[in-house]
């Protein structure tokens, strides 16, 4: 022994000494994820962005889709639903595509699916004043061109309804369709 009698403030010391060493090993070593922005706030012409969803395609490529805010935060402000791909597991992203042009009217809360086809089949939610649409569009070509929007509104909701919300969230595909 050193014929050091233990203490309260010997304690301390210890205990603060191996605090300071511990966070000092925890600041220098390495992060364990790599972080990338895909959608800042300002970029694009857009004020922000909002509520993101994204899926990944058999062949890895990520597909990161958000609802893009163009004067206002708020929930039924003019939105354009909007993607970003990657080919290199999120390293990079490619340059925002506008999927849905909502106007003056909402258009977002996407959820995306890609199917066992490798088809990226998105519904997304539409709003106008106080009416809402449910729609979906599609793409056969990796995010590259998409299908006309299709209203499927009374296909999926009954009409006593008043209000509609899909996401964020993701699609699920059922072996029977």
């Amino acid at each position: 022994m050193l014929g050091i009698k233990p203490t309260a403030s010997l304690s301390l010391v210890l205990a603060v000494s191996l605090v300071v060493c511990c966070c000092s090993a925890i600041a220098e070593a390495a992060p364990v994820f790599d972080t990338t922005i895909v959608y800042a706030a300002g970029e694009d012409g857009y004020l922000t962005y909002r509520l993101p969803a994204i899926v990944s395609s058999t062949s890895g490529e990520l597909f990161a889709f958000a609802d893009a805010k163009k004067t206002s935060v708020l929930d039924n402000a003019a939105t354009d639903l909007v993607l970003k791909t990657s080919s290199d597991n999120g390293q990079t992203w490619t340059n925002l595509q506008v999927v849905v042009p909502g106007g003056a009217n909402y258009d977002g809360s996407a959820s995306p699916l890609i199917d066992s086809s490798g088809n990226i089949i998105v519904t997304y939610l539409q709003t106008q004043g106080s009416t809402q649409q449910l729609f979906v569009t599609r793409s056969s070509d990796l995010g590259h061109t998409w299908s006309s929007p299709v209203d499927i509104t009374t296909q999926v909701s009954d009409p006593t309804w008043n209000w509609h919300v899909l996401g964020p969230a993701h699609a699920i595909q059922l072996t029977s369709g």
